[in-house]
This record gives C-alpha cells, structure tokens and sequence, in this order.
C-alpha cells in the first residue's frame, strides 16, 4: 500500500530527504555514512525492533517531532516558486510563467485551480498544522485477539495517538513515524496540507485505484497501518510474502521490469513486503538518497534508510527471546511442589538448543533466576539444574503460531517458540503468603552482557499452610456425551486435615462450607455446565454423599465429613450442541469458600476426560 504523493511533495522530496536531526534520547548515529550494499532484502528490520512497542514513550516521540519541525510555518509565510497561469489560475505546468509567493497564495491558487476542474480541494490552504501540534478526537476500538487491545477514544496529539497505537497492537512508535514519514513526510514537513493526514500511512491507498475513503484520517490511517502489520503476523499463509522461504518479489509496478528471488528471514521484513510489494532495485540501492532508474521502488529503500538514519541499526542481536506466555500463578501447599512453564519466542537471527542436543561449541540456552541474575530461589526443587537454573531444556519447541509442535523439539529456530517447564517445591520451613519469582531465558556461559536474550518473566507463588486438607479418593469413569445431552458424574475427595468439612446444609455460624470449583483456573466458567449446576463455576455446593474411610459405609451425617471420612460431589455435564467433536477435560477441586488469600485451596485437583463424538 503505498500512497501517491500530490505536486507539493514530489517537488520538496529532493530536500526532505536530506534532513537529518538527532534527539539522543531514542536515536543513534551511525560511524560511517548508510551504504546501499548494506541492504539486506530478506532482512530488512528484525522483528524484536519492529514490534517493540516500549520503544519510544509518549514525552519522546513528541520531543522527537519537535526536533524535527523547531518552527511550523502556520501561516505560511515563507516563499514558494512554482509555475502559474494568471488568466487561467492554472497551477504548476511547465508552460505556465514561474513565480515566487507566499506558501499561502501557493496553497489558496492550488485549492482555487482543482475546484474550478471540479476535482476535490486538496487542503492546500492556511493555516497549516504540522505533526508535532496536531490533535483530533479519535474513536473507541474494540479489541481483537492476537492483533490489537482496542483503544480508548478521546481528544489526543500526534505523538500519544502514535503511542496508544504502538502499544495497543504491539508494533514500535519508531515503526509508525517512519512509515509516516516515507508515505506523507509528515514528520519532517513544516507546512503540511489536508491529504497529507488524509492517508498518512497510505493504509487503503493501492497503486493501481484511488485511496479507499473509509481508511482516510490520521488516526484511522496510523491505527489500520499498525494493526494489518499484526494480521499479517497472525495470519501469515493468508498473504504473499511469508517468512522462512524464498519469495519471488518485484522490483516495480511494472512487472516488465522482473522479479528477483528473496529468502525473507522473520515476520517484520515480511510484513512489510506485503504493505509494499516491491524491492529495490541496485541503481536505487547505489544512489541510496536519491532516485535510480524507471525500474526502481522506493518505498522498502526509504523505511530501511530512514530508520538507520534516524534510529540506529534495524537488526538486533543474534541471541534475542520474546515473552510469548506462562503457566497460571500456582499455589502450592507446604511441603508440597508444583509445575509451572514460560514460554518465549525466538525473535534473534540465531538458533537456540539445549542441554540434551549437545552441540558441539554451542552455547546452551537455560533458564536462569533473576532480579538479581544467578539469585538462589527458596523454591529449587531437587530435578532444578542448579540452584538458579529452574531448566537447561527445552520441554516442548513450537512453531510460531504457538500451537504446531516443531520438527525439532531440542532447536529453537528464529520465530518458533520454547516452553521452559519446571518444579517449584514450596519447603515447610517457607511462611505462608505469595512470593514473586523472577526468570529470564540467557546464553549460559557467555560473558557479560552477552548473556542477556532482552526477555524476563515472573510467577506469583502462593504458599498454602493449610488447615483443610484433600486428598483424591475416587470418581466415574469418564463419560461420552452426544451433543445436546447430558450425564451424570461423581469425584471424591477425603478429608486428611484435621477439621471436619461442612456443606450448605448444616453450616456452623464462623466456618466456612466446603464447595466443588472448577480449576485450572479456578473459577473458570466451564462451556459444559448443566442447568443443575448453582452458578457457573460451582457444580455443587453440597455434599451429595458421605462415606467412612472404606468408600462404603454410609457416614452417619450426610453433611458433615469427619477427618478420614470421604465426599462425593455429584453433578451433571452437558454438551451444547455446537460443541466440536473431541477429548476435552475438565477440572474440578474442593475448596473452602470464601477464606482469605490462598487457603481457600485445599491441595488437589482432579478431572474428567469428556468424549463428544
């Protein structure tokens, strides 16, 4: 999608790409001067920069603008030389008479000359509006999983709809200028007309139609811009460019002018081939800061160039991890251990590979404590490889969609993603409460800092000393349920505390019932409720049975469970109709309703294998 820039740009582009400004806050300088045989097409911007939302805060991108327009000619006063036609009002053809104005009667005659042709009025008059002093009100979106978090509407500048944006659907603000500026030069122009926030990002504008007015606006156009970049990554066999193999990329619209092979190595570089379908060709590349010949492209050139000049190198480090997801928070009863998973992606050029591959002069990639590095945690289990190294493998590797189990399951290609699983032991000598423990994968054996993969996560641990205790006893064998029908089960639990269980039925002023919760994650709205059920994530809120320790003999109080003695909860499973066909499982375990903190949990839970056919 590239926008076709008005009279006013294409005259003013020579200067505009020669402006170069440094805010040192969020931009380096290169040593040397940006060749074009550094051009790599097939790796154009790594994906840990380009959907690096932090990347930039909301005070810096304004800064930023700032620095780039010190002066906005508002009212433009400065002068302007093009080509005029007084009798006509025509405006810019090389036949008419060359003339020096102001900005203002430059735009006033431009708007004037389209609306007598009955063509629409471009926004070319003052008062102008540059970037760094533009706001709008701006609209509610809703959210949209795996693309973007939505947005909160409301009366916003330039730099905190740039920021919102980036953070909402996760790509960098340094992404989002550069595309503003290659598309409109919005971030450089000192006098910038109405079209020009009209498609800012050139989001809805082919090069073979008219721009799609239902994208025009600048918020419109920098949230579509930011937003078809994550579609492009959760979708990415819907679309012409994939990462991973070798693509067949234009050089131009003109498709006379061929075709060269690319290998496109991550996400981002893909992402922005399917925005702007073409490669540079090597008279673009050779005069890197200006034009090439009639087979040349710009748009791909001008973002990898841009974003060297203005924010450093577009490739990160070899070894570079993405947080991608992690287990629940567990609770874990004294004494007792539990497993937990982080998940990164690879988003680095190097592979990964752990300690059962064995590669030979290949550093492994663990998972170690931090905050601080190499910290001892008071939750080692004995299987941990150290004590601040929870793993030194891979459990599962996945492919990027985070779902497709890898042909490897001890390398970690760039983009796919490893799961690091674990055992915390909660020692009986640990008090009571929650403890937050900090991990990040590293590069074992590297020197300082080249340890450091850029990536960290953490787990809330809840200690549980209880006084209400569980234990697994029995259940139904797991049932098979059409759909649309329903069945009844059972689970039982005994009582291996030292206070007896109470149910609904016969509650004691100050104690607290013993109820069957859905778990994994507790309270979950189970899709398989019957109508029987009390509420949505509690099956039963009463003891349907109880027995003596044999699991026989009828106790003599059916709402009362002794110390030894054995709970049965039964309840009915329902199978909506729409349900697909499969295994699914369902979690259940006693708890005591309504305790403070984590001693709710009573220490186990159980499930059920469901069969829809």
């Amino acid at each position: 999608m590239i926008a076709r820039r008005n009279f006013k740009l294409f005259v003013s582009f020579s200067l505009l790409v020669a402006t170069f400004c440094v805010l040192s806050l969020v931009t380096s300088q290169k040593a040397v001067a940006l060749s074009g045989s550094e051009f790599q097409p097939g790796r154009i911007i790594d994906d840990g920069v380009f959907f690096n939302p932090n990347s930039m805060s909301e005070p810096q991108i304004q800064e930023f603008l700032n620095s780039k327009v010190p002066a906005c000619d508002t009212n433009g006063a400065k002068s302007k030389s093009y080509y005029y036609n007084s009798s006509t009002g025509r405006v810019d053809d090389s036949r008419d008479t060359w003339v020096t104005t102001s900005r203002a009667t430059y735009g006033q005659r431009y708007d004037s000359w389209r609306y007598a042709q009955g063509l629409s009025q471009k926004g070319s008059s003052a008062p102008y509006i540059c970037l760094r002093d533009y706001r709008q009100d701006t609209p509610p979106k809703a959210m949209e999983s795996g693309v973007c978090n939505g947005h909160v509407g409301g009366n916003k500048s330039a730099a905190r709809i740039i920021k919102d944006v980036a953070d909402s659907c996760g790509v960098s603000p340094k992404v989002l200028l550069i595309l503003l500026q290659k598309e409109q030069s919005l971030v450089t122009d000192e006098w910038p007309w109405g079209i020009q926030y009209r498609s800012a990002t050139g989001y809805g504008c082919p090069d073979t139609a008219a721009c799609d007015a239902q994208y025009y606006g600048f918020f419109n156009q920098v949230y579509n811009a930011a937003r078809i970049y994550k579609v492009y990554a959760k979708s990415p066999n819907s679309f012409n460019h994939l990462a991973g193999r070798n693509n067949n990329i234009l050089y131009n619209l003109n498709s006379a002018c061929g075709r060269g092979t690319v290998f496109i190595q991550n996400q981002a570089t893909a992402g922005l081939y399917n925005y702007t379908p073409y490669q540079p060709n090597a008279t673009a590349l050779n005069n890197l800061y200006g034009t090439g010949d009639s087979c040349s492209s710009y748009g791909n050139r001008n973002f990898w160039r841009m974003f060297n000049d203005w924010f450093g190198t577009t490739t990160g480090p070899d070894f570079y991890a993405q947080y991608h997801s992690q287990s629940p928070y567990p609770v874990i009863n004294s004494g007792a251990s539990r497993t937990v998973y982080f998940q990164f992606k690879n988003i680095g050029r190097a592979f990964w590979k752990d300690d059962a591959s064995k590669f030979p002069g290949y550093l492994p990639v663990r998972m170690a404590t931090t905050f601080p590095i190499n910290r001892w945690s008071a939750f080692r289990a004995s299987n941990w490889h150290s004590p601040s190294r929870s793993t030194g493998f891979f459990s599962k590797v996945y492919e990027n969609d985070g779902a497709t189990l890898a042909s490897d399951q001890h390398t970690v290609q760039p983009g796919q993603i490893a799961r690091f699983e674990f055992t915390f032991y909660a020692s009986p000598d640990i008090p009571g409460g929650v403890y937050r423990e900090y991990f990040q994968p590293i590069v074992d054996g590297a020197p300082n800092p080249y340890w450091d993969m850029g990536a960290w996560a953490y787990l809330d641990v809840g200690v549980h000393k209880p006084t209400y205790k569980a234990s697994f006893h029995s259940q139904s064998p797991y049932p098979t349920i059409v759909k649309g029908s329903s069945a009844n089960v059972f689970i039982r639990f005994k009582n291996t505390g030292p206070d007896p269980w109470l149910d609904d039925s016969d509650l004691t002023p100050g104690k607290q019932p013993i109820h069957l919760a859905t778990s994994w994650p507790i309270n979950r709205k189970s899709d398989f409720r019957s109508f029987s059920w009390p509420f949505a994530s509690r099956p039963n809120l009463k003891f349907s049975k109880v027995y003596e320790n044999d699991g026989i003999t009828l106790a003599s109080a059916q709402h009362t469970v002794q110390p030894g003695q054995i709970a049965e909860f039964s309840f009915g499973l329902a199978v909506p109709a729409d349900t697909p066909s499969g295994f699914y499982k369902e979690y259940f375990e006693p708890i005591v309703e309504g305790a403070p903190g984590y001693s709710w949990n009573m220490g186990i839970t159980a499930w059920l294998g469901v069969t829809v056919p």
